[in-house]
């Protein structure tokens, strides 16, 4: 019996992890109008990064996701997002090479 793959892993396309320094937002909103499928506008005029996880890097609050890229199309609008920021708190890496992709 063939081993059942994870949707997306024949694509050749990473698995990546979106970091975000939610306290240095401005609330420009880019990410959101961009991706709304991965940032929602908060209460506080901040975006949040949707299910994303808290975690502290540098004594600082951050917030994490990781997924699955199922496509390249999808690939794009969430490295187009993190590109968007005017405050650069947006990064996106591959989690297979540990490379930094945006």
């Amino acid at each position: 019996m063939p081993q059942k793959r994870e949707k997306g892993r024949d694509s050749g396309l990473p698995r990546i992890r979106i970091e975000y320094q939610r306290n240095n937002c401005i609330g420009a909103f880019a990410c959101v109008s961009l991706d709304p499928e991965r940032w929602a506008m908060a209460n506080d005029s901040k975006a949040d990064l949707v299910h994303g996880q808290p975690f502290e890097k540098d004594g600082e609050p951050w917030f994490w996701l990781e997924l699955t890229v199922h496509d390249e199309k999808a690939l794009e609008t969430i490295k187009n997002g993190a590109e968007i920021c005017p405050v650069a708190v947006i990064h996106v890496y591959n989690l297979e090479n540990k490379q930094k992709i945006v």
